[in-house]
């Protein structure tokens, strides 16, 4: 790359050539300098060039932001990274809100002052196309904002665009809803309840007050994901349900991060219960396929409950090493889900919802969704004084700053009782 000054007024332009096009023109970038001297605006023009060399800067092809999104962003991008429910909300509200103004411009013809008017126009009275009176929310335009953001900085990755126009635009404030939570009251209150139900019941319920994890978690855990020996449990893989395709497993959590919890040793010994019961009836579906590996001596010892956890656990591990076989109707092959039905399918993630909010309309108790459980195990930990670094690792949080924002308020709260202490020892003498 090299460059040029050109003398504007009382300052200079500088323009830098980053290549040609096919016909052999030059393509350049330009800026307007801040200096007035010559001498410093020859070592601005070093920079300039330095920052467009460093960013391994493209000029884009004669690319509309529809294009891009439909042809780039959504195959390559989106559908690889994204859950199914995120990009597919993405597009439906990047058809709705976005393409209709910014769809037939060039991508890096897209400048700041579009989308702020963009933004700007969102909040108008006749914006909303639920025929509901009012104003689209502050958080419906934030999600405009993010489905918008999501293709630019995908550009912007990809070296397509110098820098994302949509950094910096002033969005409005959204309001924070009340977080939905059980007190200690509520959760006993909620024992009680679970006492009577049956055992999956309360074992579901107990996994997500004790890990915090989110329903499609617990939806994806396998026995493989328990070690007993340590008491620890590892959340690696998501079930999401796609639709026309139904229910999927994605390789990875929602942060992309897999995560070893420490478990309470009463819900270690629920898992164990739970591993036994369904390794036995996984044991009688495949007996008669692995015959070198299940036989009759072992389903005798199951059948009159004189077999060992330690037997069952072996017998599973060589089913697995051995692998799920062809003929056998199990649907995810080679893949043992601690909730599934008969022939190995895990539960929908929003069946587990479902479920917890008739339990709950049954037994006359507070209705909270499933996925508050989440929010009670984290608002439990810190009112027990418990770090919020360690909350934050529970619940699979990539930054701390999204715990603080999520319960800072709580936080809060646990700051200034912990405050208090401290009046029962500051007493000088009168």
């Amino acid at each position: 790359m090299f460059g040029s000054l050109e003398k504007r007024g009382k300052k200079f332009r500088m323009r830098v050539t980053i290549g040609y096009n096919e016909a052999g023109n030059p393509i350049r970038k330009s800026r307007m300098s801040k200096a007035t001297d010559k001498t410093s605006a020859k070592k601005e023009l070093a920079l300039y060039i330095s920052e467009l060399e460093a960013n391994n800067y493209h000029t884009p092809e004669k690319i509309t932001f529809k294009d891009f999104m439909y042809n780039e962003w959504l195959p390559k991008h989106a559908q690889k990274n994204l859950t199914y429910d995120t990009w597919h909300n993405y597009q439906i509200t990047l058809e709705k809100r976005i393409l209709p103004t910014l769809g037939s411009m060039q991508l890096d013809s897209i400048k700041t002052m579009h989308i702020v008017n963009l933004i700007n126009d969102l909040q108008a009275d006749d914006m909303r196309k639920d025929d509901k009176k009012g104003k689209l929310s502050a958080n419906t335009i934030r999600n405009i904002y993010k489905a918008l953001k999501s293709v630019l900085n995908t550009a912007v990755e990809w070296n397509i665009l110098l820098k994302n126009p949509a950094d910096g635009v002033k969005l409005p404030v959204a309001k924070r809803k009340k977080m939905s939570v059980y007190d200690e009251k509520e959760v006993a209150d909620l024992y009680r309840a679970l006492s009577d139900e049956e055992f999956e019941m309360q074992l579901l319920v107990t996994l997500a007050l004790s890990t915090g994890a989110r329903e499609g978690e617990i939806a994806a855990l396998e026995f493989k994901h328990i070690n007993f020996d340590l008491n620890e449990i590892t959340f690696e893989h998501t079930i999401v349900e796609q639709k026309g395709i139904g229910v999927t497993l994605k390789e990875t959590t929602k942060t992309g991060n897999d995560k070893t919890l420490t478990i309470p040793d009463e819900l270690s010994r629920m898992l164990k219960k739970h591993y036994l019961e369904k390794s036995q009836d996984i044991i009688f579906l495949l007996m008669d396929h692995y015959p070198d590996i299940i036989d009759l001596k072992l389903i005798d010892a199951i059948q009159s409950k004189k077999t060992t956890f330690k037997k069952i656990a072996s017998v599973m591990n060589k089913i697995k090493l051995a692998g799920t076989k062809e003929q056998i109707d199990w649907q995810f092959p080679n893949h043992f889900f601690l909730f599934s039905d008969k022939n190995g399918k895990p539960r929908r993630p929003d069946s587990l919802g479902k479920r917890w909010t008739r339990f709950l309309t049954r037994n006359d108790l507070k209705v909270i969704r499933f996925h508050d459980l989440r929010h009670t195990s984290a608002t439990l930990l810190i009112n027990a004084g418990v770090h919020s670094k360690v909350i934050q690792e529970r619940l699979g949080h990539t930054k701390i700053t999204t715990t603080m924002d999520i319960y800072g308020h709580v936080l809060k709260k646990a700051d200034e009782t912990a405050a208090k202490h401290f009046d029962s020892y500051i007493k000088f003498k009168d």
